[in-house]
């Protein structure tokens, strides 16, 4: 039985042995399937999650202040789940839109998001 691989809007016909082959090159000794799967989700989330901090520091540049660790860890874990890229479109929104010199509240971000489009 042949398999379908679809990458963007090409789709690709190819039999077992060649999606067995593609799992066993990026599957580590002694590793499960599930295992693969939830490693490969875990380096995902945690490459998502590098790429949204990136875009939360930007604030502290914005206003020219040192990163303050604890209210980065809260801003991260209050927007964990917002893709990186809704998150620059805010910061950006923010710097049009924004004339003040302190850090932006919580509730201007939920709103500069809200503003750029949905979750």
């Amino acid at each position: 039985m042949d398999y379908q691989v679809v990458v963007g809007e090409e789709t690709y016909e190819h039999g077992i042995d060649w999606l067995l082959s593609l799992v066993e090159k990026h599957l580590r000794p002694g590793e499960t399937l599930a295992e693969y799967i939830a490693r490969t989700d875990e380096e995902l989330r945690k490459q998502i999650k590098a790429e949204l901090t990136a875009e939360i520091i930007k604030f502290w540049t914005i206003v020219s202040r040192p990163v303050d660790k604890a209210q980065l860890v809260f801003y991260v874990n209050e927007f964990d789940g917002y893709p990186p890229e809704r998150m620059r479109d805010a910061v950006a929104h923010l710097l049009r839109t924004r004339k003040y010199t302190n850090l932006p509240t919580v509730a201007e971000i939920y709103a500069a998001l809200k503003a750029t489009g949905k979750k």
